[in-house]
């Protein structure tokens, strides 16, 4: 079993093959570890903390739990999945593709610029944009989002 210690940053402490020692994790994977049985977290007293101490600890805002619902629907379905480049991004690599996914939750209000910046960015990156949203239940359902161009007509 992995262990991770988490002081002001969480790191491997005990290894395996894929992670070694030393090695900083970022908060989704390590809670990803924990959740899934693979990591213990303790803290710098060696006390095993659980994920809601964890999410406690080093959390900021709201946004980490459906980040985490996201990443864990696609860690079950076998992706590669790194945090993204922005605060609600995860990158999600699968034959041979890359996805950047927008994270956001049912009922969210994001401004039509906010998304078509996000795509072109996505995009120059040679990333294919999906939109993940995630309902109260904790279900998530993904959209592939596309540009388009709305062109001014005028009518005779």
């Amino acid at each position: 079993m992995i262990v991770l210690r988490a002081s002001e940053k969480i790191e491997v402490a005990v290894g395996d093959e894929k992670h070694r020692e030393g090695e900083v994790l970022d908060l989704l994977e390590a809670s990803y570890l924990a959740y899934t049985g693979r990591a213990m977290i303790i803290d710098e007293n060696n006390k095993p903390l659980d994920l809601k101490q964890v999410f406690m600890k080093y959390a900021s805002g709201n946004l980490w739990w459906i980040l985490f619902t996201v990443f864990t629907d696609l860690a079950s379905r076998g992706r590669r999945i790194r945090k993204g480049f922005g605060e609600r991004d995860i990158v999600v690599e699968h034959e041979g593709k890359k996805y950047m996914v927008y994270v956001t939750e049912e009922g969210a209000e994001i401004p039509v610029i906010t998304l078509l910046t996000w795509i072109e960015s996505s995009q120059h990156k040679d990333m294919i944009p999906v939109i993940a949203v995630v309902d109260m239940y904790g279900d998530v359902t993904y959209y592939q989002a596309t540009s388009m161009s709305l062109r001014k007509i005028s009518y005779p």
